[in-house]
């Protein structure tokens, strides 16, 4: 739906595919990831590598990654006023708002970094090779 259909068109710009897209990173306060449906979650690693708090809806990509109050905020799916109220009191708490960053930060730096990708196949390889 355009946002003209809503009346945000002063405040919602569609830029398209971003090849770089850490100057919007670099503008945000928080990441909202209001996905019905989200396997992966790749969007909260990458939010997570700018140091930015997460809040996701509810879906299978956010379960894997996220552990609610500790590194990013989970919401029900399909719960418009429980995704307002989360953004609300994250916007409202920079205390809550840094540590959800950092903690973000920190679990992907130990379980989605290249060394920890890297150690996890080595790790495989060597089961696999029996050694």
């Amino acid at each position: 739906m355009p946002a003209a259909n809503l009346r945000l068109e002063g405040r919602v710009h569609w830029d398209g595919w971003q090849q770089n897209p850490s100057v919007f990173y670099q503008l945000a306060d928080i990441f909202i990831c209001p996905s019905r449906h989200e396997p992966l979650g790749n969007v909260i690693l990458e939010a997570w590598s700018h140091g930015k708090p997460v809040i996701a809806t509810n879906t299978q990509g956010a379960q894997e990654l996220m552990t609610p109050t500790e590194n990013g905020w989970i919401t029900p799916n399909a719960d418009p006023k429980a995704l307002s109220k989360a953004i609300s009191a994250l916007l409202t708490d920079e205390t809550l708002q840094a540590q959800l960053g950092k903690n973000g930060f920190a679990t992907l730096q130990r379980h989605h970094s290249q060394e920890a990708i890297v150690t996890a196949y080595l790790n495989l390889y060597s089961q696999l090779l029996g050694h």
